[in-house]
């Protein structure tokens, strides 16, 4: 599967928040549930999102990985307005060559959000 925006991985009338991570609070279990943070977010934007996706970039490896899961729910940072964000079946969808401002919806931002109209 060639993939090259956050975009095209979601299922029409969907919505996804996207981050861009080094893999710094980044965990996943077994079971594919974990959590994404401490960002600084919108949660009234994010508690309107199916999905999470991840944009992992693996300098070792000079590889940007994607991962994709559902969004279970927020739990608030140590920071003022950051938040760590819960996943379940967050699965690796494969590797990519684009770069973060193509993927991630033309942004430097760390964090965007995308929908399918």
């Amino acid at each position: 599967m060639k993939i090259t925006t956050a975009r095209e991985l979601l299922e029409p009338g969907q919505s996804a928040i996207v981050f861009f991570t080094h893999g710094q609070s980044f965990s996943i279990d077994p079971s594919g549930e974990g959590e994404t943070g401490e960002w600084m977010l919108s949660p009234a934007l994010v508690n309107k999102v199916d999905r999470v996706i991840v944009y992992l970039r693996d300098e070792a490896h000079r590889v940007n990985r994607i991962y994709m899961g559902d969004f279970v729910t927020l739990r608030r940072g140590s920071r003022s307005r950051r938040f760590f964000i819960r996943f379940s079946h967050m699965t690796e969808l494969g590797t990519t060559q684009v770069h973060w401002l193509d993927f991630g919806n033309g942004s430097k931002s760390p964090v965007n959000y995308v929908e399918f109209a």
